[in-house]
């Protein structure tokens, strides 16, 4: 019996380490943000879009990614991660998060993949820490000055206010758009 325990936990070392999934959180400034770390090799780090999750990489066949040690994240206010209330707790706090998630998952450096919102995030990153971005890839966005910061407030208002996504839908519709049904 103990040569097959030893057999058995030899074969089971061999198995790539791509198997395996650390799904776990970190708190940083009041806010829990939840992650999952999964594989070995270079790590890619994938930031999600407006009102997504990261389960979008793994319904893309995105992640895990195999060769490569693959971190999805639920940004703050999406998913499982923590939601603040406060409008004041966005915005560069998210690009703040990106930077504890490296720190937390002990990387120096990763490949960013962002989309939407997760794309200005890791843009935003980039700027600001380049020596932290091995590569960037980014699409469904681009860089947000001012004007486009005032748009996301209004975004952000109309959320807040809306009892169902139909509601928020009615609420960001432009002033002189016919009235829309409830459906």
């Amino acid at each position: 019996m103990q040569h097959f325990t030893l057999t058995l936990a030899a074969a089971l070392a061999t198995l790539p380490i791509a198997t395996l999934a650390d799904p776990g959180s970190f708190t940083r400034d009041g806010v829990e943000i939840h992650y999952d770390d999964t594989g070995h090799g270079p790590a890619v780090v994938f930031l999600h879009a407006f009102a997504g999750t990261s389960t979008l990489w793994e319904r893309t066949g995105l992640a895990p990614y195999g060769g490569l040690r693959t971190i999805t994240y639920d940004a703050r206010g999406h998913g499982a991660s923590g939601k603040p209330t406060d409008p004041d707790a966005y915005g560069t706090q998210m690009v703040d998060d990106l930077a504890a998630l490296l720190d937390d998952r002990g990387l120096e450096a990763a490949h960013l993949v962002g989309y939407s919102m997760g794309a200005e995030t890791a843009l935003a990153f980039a700027a600001d820490n380049p020596e932290r971005v091995l590569s960037l890839t980014v699409a469904g966005s681009g860089w947000s000055g001012p004007a486009q910061a005032a748009v996301y407030g209004f975004i952000a208002e109309a959320l807040v206010e809306s009892a169902s996504f139909g509601a928020f839908m009615a609420a960001t519709t432009p002033e002189g758009t016919p009235d829309l049904s409830p459906e």
